[in-house]
């Protein structure tokens, strides 16, 4: 079973930068993590990068936040699973039949 709910446009811009973060945050870790070297090829320090860890966990839970927010105002379910078609404003929830 599938149930849509339309989105504001706000709210789809807001999770797409909430996205956006967590994932640049990730790549920038997984650059540094692979290749530490990189760090002073731009002119940084490493106490430039100190806390990525910890921004990756604050930006994920920003979007943990923006979930239940969500799921609030639209009375889904916290525990689902969910896509977002940015194009048409439009977030799936998928509902997994347990056999």
């Amino acid at each position: 079973m599938k149930t849509n709910v339309k989105l504001l446009m706000s709210e789809v811009k807001e999770i797409a930068a909430l996205v956006q973060n967590v994932q640049a945050l990730y790549c920038l870790h997984q650059i540094l993590t692979i290749n530490p070297e990189r760090v002073t090829e731009f002119g940084f320090s490493w106490n430039d990068f100190s806390n990525v860890e910890n921004d990756i966990r604050s930006a994920d839970n920003n979007c943990r936040n923006w979930w239940i927010s969500i799921s609030k105002k639209y009375a889904l379910p916290l525990d689902s699973k969910f896509s977002i078609n940015f194009e048409n404003q439009m977030l799936s929830i998928v509902e997994e039949n347990h056999i």
